[in-house]
């Protein structure tokens, strides 16, 4: 695991880039500063992908918080994906 501080400006698609270029792993991982991953989130995540080797993507549930770091969303489901 590597923290990287970028530049502020272009917004998440910027971010996101400029990360996903930074990475040499077999996998990334993509964490907004207000998510919170469950202990076993990577695990089964990589887990699932290697066990499904034509898989592009793998997501868990996350709470989000606020700056306090007191939850403000439990475990919202993405969008149109099915568990």
């Amino acid at each position: 695991m590597r923290l990287s501080r970028l530049a502020p400006g272009g917004g998440a698609p910027a971010n996101w880039n400029a990360v996903t270029d930074l990475a040499t792993g077999e996998f990334v991982k993509l964490v907004c500063g207000d998510d919170v991953l469950y202990p076993e989130s990577l695990a089964m995540q990589v887990a699932a992908l290697t066990a499904h080797p034509s898989a592009v993507l793998a997501a868990s549930a996350r709470d989000i918080v606020d700056a306090a770091g007191t939850p403000v969303l439990r475990k919202p489901r993405a969008g149109g994906i099915a568990r």
